[in-house]
């Protein structure tokens, strides 16, 4: 009938509208969204430009660097051939521990000039300005990989060693004195972190200070009692780049072996058959350079 019709098509006309109503909002979320992903888009664009100028600029920084670095290995081998000739260039440390009533010697041998240039210029300007020389007191401390060589603290078994091999000077005393350092940590794969090699410590880099200290720190370094290249190789730890660290000469000989073996042990039992703390120090007498 025609009032049948008409209630159909009145349906029909409701479903139609609330249907087109549907299109709408889903044409007005489409536009939206369509909106939000071309400004997310422009952002991408705007971002990764920005990137690329940052890119950039650390290409032109690293670059810079590169050739600062390079420009201090060459001036450093250079300072090295002048003043100390070719090489193989070797020292002698001439240490003084406590239980001992005469010195005993430590023979380095650094490592090849074109490998190790900067810290070996470094090291021998030390040796050369009487850094490790006069009696001075240093800890050995073992950190269970490495026996670090530092300037001692006061103790009390000073008094104990013949006047004559102790100067006391204390960590401020040190870090007064013109002492030269790195200025970058110089890490070289192919003269790797041994057990018996030396090692100049990260904290010895003017490149790895603080820039709010203004404090120079104060010399020292490290003998490998272990192989440690997963400790001072170029690593990073959580989020952190760590630089190397500059390896540089080695101990060869039995002899000088056995005295830092013989270090190592008065730290690992804690005292020495006399009853007293290793890590209250050892007295380097005189540190120099032989064959040159």
């Amino acid at each position: 009938s025609l009032l049948t019709q008409l209630a159909d098509s009145e349906q029909s006309l409701n479903q139609y509208q609330h249907t087109h109503e549907q299109m709408k909002k889903v044409n007005a979320d489409m536009s939206e969204n369509m909106r939000r992903l071309r400004m997310d888009y422009e952002a991408s664009v705007n971002e990764l430009e920005r990137l690329h100028v940052v890119e950039k600029r650390l290409d032109w920084s690293e670059g810079r660097w590169e050739e600062y670095v390079g420009r201090i290995r060459d001036v450093s081998k250079t300072s090295v051939l002048a003043k100390y000739g070719k090489g193989p260039h070797n020292v002698e440390l001439q240490v003084q521990l406590h239980s001992s009533s005469s010195p005993e010697t430590i023979k380095i041998e650094l490592a090849p000039l074109d490998m190790m240039p900067h810290s070996i210029h470094t090291f021998l300007e030390q040796i050369d300005e009487g850094t490790w020389d006069d009696g001075v007191s240093f800890d050995v401390a073992n950190a269970g990989h490495v026996l670090m060589v530092a300037p001692a603290r006061d103790h009390a078994h000073d008094q104990a060693l013949p006047a004559t091999a102790m100067t006391s000077l204390t960590t401020t005393t040190m870090t007064s004195m013109k002492t030269t350092t790195l200025l970058f940590p110089e890490y070289n794969a192919q003269y790797p972190h041994d057990k018996y090699t030396i090692a100049f410590p990260s904290s010895q880099s003017s490149s790895s200070s603080s820039s709010s200290s203004s404090q120079q720190q104060p010399p020292s370094f490290y003998i490998n009692l272990q192989p440690n290249a997963i400790h001072h190789s170029p690593r990073i730890e959580g989020e952190k780049y760590v630089e190397g660290e500059s390896c540089f000469g080695r101990i060869v000989d039995e002899r000088s072996r056995n005295v830092v073996d013989g270090l190592n042990r008065l730290n690992e039992n804690g005292r020495d058959n006399r009853g007293q703390f290793s890590e209250e120090g050892v007295v380097i007498r005189s540190a120099r350079i032989v064959g040159v």
